[in-house]
């Protein structure tokens, strides 16, 4: 079976789902997986494809470069048209998949069937972003992001061929609320890398948190039931493993923990390879997973949860 995956990641890629499942897994059971990825670059400039790489039992064809991400409308829109073109290019060198496993970006689906109408598409989902802007104060995020966002996600998952939801919430979401057929819908759970390294005789932290710095989590509740616990317990030590989404993620989350005068017992680490991140996990006694009470994450998957069971 030959699928080719389009993802919504650069290279080189910290991802453990297209890692261990795509570029592991998949090939030990037959498949040839061959991975199109766009890796950063400057803002302009001609397209370039490199030399594929090998990734484990998976081949990763490179193009691009992508403009670099600054937070700007323009900038966005670049990002996408860029990567459509630079994976359409490198699509078009290529011999027709068999299959094409397209992750989250509902851009590249149309794109795909152009150039190979008869080629199955599986379109994954990782998340049902427009949901997360439907209530924001600001218009712009609600008519684009939220409105325009919805018509292009669920315009891509009707087209598909069968949609993989990253939980059985978010596939029965998909059926009943936005009327895909029940026979095209799965669910597939992003993965955790389970560890094998002996228990620490000592767990030097009290907790851990490991995920995304964005503002949509609303650390600032953590953060707050933190003081609540310092202020309880007396010493009491935090270690944030946080993965910043764009550049003002780490210092809105560093200026509160000084406005809370949590300095001293709350380290934000800067990012580990995820290699390094069970290892971290380990060294505390209890993991914190915070998933705000909003609709975008009422249907996802707790990855947090499953990476400090497999951490043990």
């Amino acid at each position: 079976m030959k699928v080719a995956v389009l993802p919504d990641k650069r290279w080189p890629s910290d991802h453990a789902f297209l890692e261990e499942v795509l570029a592991k897994r998949l090939p030990t059971l037959g498949w040839d997986v061959q991975l199109f990825m766009t890796y950063s670059g400057e803002e302009s400039g001609p397209m370039s494809p490199r030399t594929p790489t090998q990734w484990h039992g998976a081949t990763v064809s490179l193009a691009g470069p992508e403009p670099r991400r600054t937070g700007t409308i323009s900038t966005l829109l670049r990002r996408y048209w860029t990567r459509r073109r630079a994976i359409r290019h490198a699509l078009e060198t290529s011999d027709a998949p068999e299959v094409f496993w397209i992750r989250n970006d509902p851009f590249l689906l149309p794109m795909a069937r152009a150039l190979f109408p008869d080629t199955p598409i599986l379109y994954q989902l990782s998340f049902l972003h427009f949901e997360a802007y439907d209530h924001s104060p600001r218009p712009m995020d609600r008519w684009i992001t939220g409105r325009l966002g919805r018509r292009v996600v669920l315009d891509a998952a009707r087209a598909a061929d069968h949609v993989a939801a990253i939980s059985p919430a978010m596939a029965e979401k998909l059926v009943s609320d936005f009327g895909i057929p029940r026979e095209r819908v799965s669910s597939i759970p992003l993965a955790a890398v389970p560890s094998f390294e002996p228990a620490p005789e000592t767990r030097e932290w009290d907790a851990v948190y490991a995920g995304s710095l964005q503002e949509n989590r609303e650390l600032g509740v953590l953060l707050r039931s933190w003081a609540l616990v310092t202020a309880k317990e007396g010493k009491a030590r935090l270690l944030v493993l946080g993965v910043p989404s764009s550049p003002g993620d780490g210092a809105r989350f560093d200026e509160e923990v000084k406005a809370l005068g949590l300095a001293s017992s709350v380290h934000r680490r800067s990012p580990v390879p995820r290699s390094e991140v069970a290892h971290w996990i380990r060294r505390a006694k209890i993991g914190l997973s915070v998933n705000p009470p909003r609709p975008y994450f009422h249907v996802s998957s707790p990855t947090q949860l499953f990476e400090y069971m497999a951490a043990g």
